[in-house]
């Protein structure tokens, strides 16, 4: 590099700069992007960089410096006891790659937080950023978000928020997490379990369910896996023991896809049990779910008894066409039925 003014020349003449510029190349702390800014490639020799910048211009050269995210290079980490500059960072990459950036943005990417990212990281890893605003109602869970402050069991609880990002930096911050559950294995089981999600979290530590459940490989142990958790919640829903679960339609369609519901209605009535299945095989899967009547009001013996005797189907038909007449008011119609025209009946 040859330069316009000679050693002598530079500290003999100033040069048409800022005078705190002019400082910083006499002190020799001047940064990178002033000397781009103030086209002083052919002005100023590079020992006139800051210590920190200068290394990195010796090592690329002005050209490829010039394409870097010194945003990014001015920050540093502190992430699990561990501390340092992206300056430092950098000096580890291969001179000869083409775009260090990308190199670079793969060893920052779980050293920093979200929100301190540079502007082109958080254009690249939008999945990983709230943009923020006074105007935006969820601000303050963004922001946590942001900063990595949401554990798995928040985004759990609040899924149709965050299911959509990249879950990695938090999942990384959780403390809980020693299972090492990875934003992948996470979306993995909420798209599987969504609609009960929120009783396992309620009934037994989701992280080691997680992990368990992803470490299984065979479809079958992982179904007998899950049946032992969701046994267990059915046998919540009539013990005289425990506080009782009451599972909606929708809690209760997703459990049946791993427990048996003939075992669950011979609990009830074994007799009415095998009338229910054996009219439910002409009917499609989710029909008892799709009724108008809630499937925990079918677990009692007035309405097991009624079923017996009328059918599913006609009395859903019956109620859907009669203003609900039978299931209005915790299905109190329906059970009044039973004991007042099915007296003689036995379960």
């Amino acid at each position: 590099m040859k330069y316009k003014y000679s050693k002598k020349q530079l500290f003999g003449k100033k040069l048409k700069v800022p005078k705190d510029i002019l400082k910083a190349v006499y002190s020799c702390t001047l940064c990178f992007e002033d000397f781009i800014r103030y086209e002083l490639e052919d002005k100023v020799p590079i020992s006139c960089l800051y210590f920190t910048d200068r290394p990195i211009v010796e090592k690329f050269g002005i050209e490829k410096a010039k394409t870097f995210d010194w945003e990014l290079l001015n920050k540093s980490y502190f992430i699990k006891g561990q501390s340092g500059s992206f300056k430092d960072l950098v000096l580890n990459i291969d001179s000869s790659i083409e775009n260090v950036n990308d190199e670079l943005y793969v060893l920052a990417f779980d050293k920093i937080k979200p929100r301190d990212y540079s502007s082109r990281m958080k254009e690249l890893y939008a999945s990983r950023f709230f943009e923020t605003s006074e105007n935006i109602y969820n601000n303050s869970k963004y922001e946590k978000f942001n900063d990595g402050d949401v554990s798995l069991k928040d985004l759990v609880c609040d899924w149709e928020l965050f299911k959509e990002k990249d879950l990695s930096y938090c999942l990384i911050k959780d403390k809980r997490n020693v299972n090492h559950i990875t934003s992948s294995e996470l979306k993995q089981f909420m798209m599987n379990f969504e609609k009960i999600s929120k009783r396992i979290l309620e009934h037994t530590d989701i992280y080691s369910f997680i992990r368990e459940y992803s470490d299984l490989k065979d479809e079958q142990e992982r179904k007998e896996y899950v049946k032992k958790f969701t046994d267990e919640i059915l046998s919540n829903t009539y013990s005289n023991y425990r506080e009782r679960i009451i599972l909606s339609n929708e809690e209760y369609k997703e459990i049946f896809k791993y427990s048996s519901m003939e075992e669950y209605l011979k609990i009830f009535s074994e007799q009415n049990a095998h009338i229910i299945m054996k009219e439910l095989e002409t009917l499609s899967n989710d029909y008892v779910f799709e009724s108008s009547i809630p499937f925990k009001n079918l677990m009692s013996q007035e309405a097991l008894k009624c079923i017996r005797v009328y059918g599913l189907k006609n009395i859903i038909d019956f109620d859907n066409e009669c203003g609900h007449f039978l299931s209005r008011n915790n299905c109190e119609m329906l059970k009044f039925m039973s004991t007042t025209y099915l007296w003689g009946g036995g379960a």
